[in-house]
């Protein structure tokens, strides 16, 4: 069996630190100094192997000049250890900043008990004040580390070759080749449309769901609170064919998040929704949207509706497809027409269905973003604009696209339509950053924060990948193979490394790193039943709504408390029993740090926590020591932290 393997570049320190002597002045800065500043205002990133010096021309050194440059590095920062990350995780090059007049882009190196801060021409040692000229014998300390890292990088390859692993994604040999993905979205007979309906929708503690508390707040104007008439607990009453369709596939009694949220939406104002996962969200937007749109058809003998007329974002093609899905289905029979927009789509096949016109428009924003700027697509007529996964699509910024989209000059203006975000995870103290996006805001929060109760939730202390594959194996067999297990991992060679280890089971895997086709049939198999385990990374923790599934297994612990509750919910849905099982790894640094919060979080739902967890998370990171053999890169990003240098 292939085992796990890090690789380390270890520059020890001399008994004398050499004296070395300048032949050159050092260079100086080309731009104002930096005003001091503690390196703890730089976000932690990672240098990548292939960077290079192009624009500051240097050359790479000779032996003669490594052998001086370790001596030289080892005298500078005392006692210097690099742990080289790996491979998989490192970032692509082009992700780093470049500006006019630096010799790199901004980058973090993690040393023993300290970090090393790259910025312009200025380097930061921990936590300094006062950064350090980055002058001749600095670039070249970087350019022998650049020198050696790419060695470390064609050798890794050749070892994970011979281990029958795919080459780092980095390489040039693993880069992919553009996709030409095309979605099945024409659904011509009714049992296309409504496949794979069936069996009970809601389980044995529906009634737990029903008894949460609603709190609903306008946000808007105090002096002039709008009265919000009330919905019944089913759709009757809606427009034909809309109550009929979502009884066929299971939406009958509705959810508190669906009574609070329809209303609102039909009434023309905008939402921040808050419901725990497994709750209905999507449907609490889906079918209001579609009820208006259905209005305006209906409106009279020729009515004329502008196209698009909804907008949908999401942070996953899976997620995408799911939600244009429910919309296929909650349209059929009436005009509205719906359609799902992701970057593996071939760009030639999407041309020609957006000049067709289509009333609700999903996509993940990355392509979106793209065809407006093309100008392949206007959305000047949108009036229901809808972002799921608000938590992760905006308020943390990774998708800046969605921002972009917001406040294009091109894209509708907040007074003229209906702004809905939703999430299962969102602060309170949050809330205000969204309501400069929306007009007329109403906050629905369903419930208390913090991961459902209705979940078995247990913990197994394990160290290492073997341990935790030992034990992942035990599960599989406790639990059988007619239970639907979901097995989340960290990264994407993790999950290839456990796909392979569970090459004897019915085990899927879908990661990133697929092609769409690849991730469609794998994550289809996994939905049929064809397959029983579902290996992925947190690619799959948002949103998807897989029917069945009976055991969540955190093989690595997600970085944050909301991931953890996103990856859980894909079991316990819709009052249906749950169970977690999470391995926690005593030697990972990131699982120490997120044991404290996640315990108060689970003690604020009222779910015990056993007491060496608690013990656990009372050593706490005080004192925290990088430790040489169970430390590296990737624990102290994870922690975005910087620490006290030991010197």
């Amino acid at each position: 069996m292939a085992t796990h393997r890090r690789l380390r570049i270890q520059l020890n320190q001399p008994s004398a630190p050499p004296v070395v002597e300048r032949t050159e002045p050092p260079i100086s800065p080309p731009c104002t100094p930096l005003s001091p500043v503690s390196a703890t205002n730089f976000p932690p990133t990672t240098i990548h192997p292939s960077d290079s010096f192009s624009s500051s021309g240097f050359k790479e050194p000779d032996s003669a000049d490594l052998s001086t440059t370790s001596k030289s590095l080892s005298s500078r920062l005392d006692d210097l250890s690099i742990n080289y990350a790996e491979l998989e995780s490192l970032p692509k090059p082009e992700a780093l900043p470049r500006q006019p007049g630096q010799f790199f882009g901004h980058a973090a190196l993690p040393v023993r008990g300290a970090m090393v801060t790259l910025k312009g021409e200025y380097f930061h040692l921990g936590t300094v004040e006062k950064p350090l000229p980055a002058d001749k014998d600095l670039l070249r300390m970087r350019q022998a580390w650049l020198v050696k890292a790419r060695d470390l990088d064609r050798r890794a390859n050749a070892r994970r070759k011979r281990m029958g692993l795919a080459p780092s994604m980095f390489s040039a040999e693993n880069k992919r080749e553009p996709e030409h993905f095309i979605p099945k979205q024409n659904f011509s007979a009714e049992e296309e449309v409504f496949a794979d309906i069936g069996g009970p929708t809601t389980g044995e503690y529906i009634d737990d769901y029903l008894e949460q508390p609603v709190l609903t707040n306008y946000l808007g104007n105090q002096d002039n609170t709008p009265q919000i008439h009330p919905i019944q607990t089913t759709l009757a009453g809606l427009p034909d064919p809309l109550p009929r369709n979502a009884a066929r596939i299971g939406i009958s009694e509705l959810l508190p998040i669906q009574r609070a949220v329809i209303p609102i939406i039909h009434e023309g104002y905008d939402v921040i929704g808050v419901s725990p996962t497994g709750t209905g969200k999507t449907a609490s937007f889906l079918i209001p949207i579609i009820w208006r749109i259905l209005m305006e058809y209906r409106s009279g003998p020729s009515a004329v509706v502008l196209k698009p007329r909804a907008l949908i974002m999401c942070p996953t093609r899976e997620l995408a497809d799911q939600i244009c899905k429910m919309a296929v289905q909650l349209c059929y029979g009436t005009k509205i027409s719906s359609m799902v927009i992701y970057g593996a789509i071939d760009t030639e096949y999407l041309g020609r269905k957006l000049s067709e016109g289509f009333d609700i428009i999903v996509g993940t924003p990355g392509r979106l973003l793209e065809a407006i700027n093309n100008k392949k697509i206007s959305f000047a007529q949108v009036r229901y604009v809808v972002v799921d996964e608000v938590d992760r699509m905006l308020l943390n910024r990774a998708f800046p696209e969605v921002v972009a989209i917001l406040e294009s000059p091109a894209f509708v203006p907040p007074n003229r339509r209906q702004t809905m975000f939703f999430s299962a995870t969102l602060a309170e103290h949050k809330v205000n950053i969204l309501r400069h996006h929306q007009a007329n805001p109403f906050s629905v929060r369903i419930g208390e924060p913090g991961p459902l109760g209705t979940i078995a939730q247990s913990f197994e202390r394990l160290k290492g990948f073997n341990e935790k594959e030992n034990n992942l194996h035990r599960i599989l067999d406790e639990v059988g193979e007619t239970a639907k297990v979901i097995v989340f991992v960290r990264t994407k060679d993790n999950a290839n490394m456990l796909a392979a280890s569970l090459s004897g089971r019915r085990a899927a895997t879908i990661h990133a790193g697929f092609t769409q086709k690849d991730r469609v049939e794998e994550m289809e198999k996994f939905r049929n039943g064809d397959n029983n385990v579902l290996v992925t990374t947190d690619l799959a923790s948002r949103g998807l709504d897989i029917a069945g599934v009976d055991v969540v297994i955190n093989f690595s612990l997600p970085s944050t408390v909301e991931d953890y509750i996103h990856r859980i919910g894909r079991s316990g849905r819709k009052g249906h029993p749950g169970r977690a099982i999470s391995f926690y790894d005593p030697l990972r640094r990131a699982d120490q740090y997120l044991i404290g919060p996640l315990i108060t979080a689970l003690k604020g739902s009222c779910i015990p926590v056993d007491r060496w967890l608690e013990e656990e998370a009372d050593k706490g990171i005080a004192g925290f020591q990088v430790n040489e053999n169970a430390s590296d890169a990737n624990d102290l990003a994870d922690m975005n932290m910087f620490l006290n240098p030991i010197i």
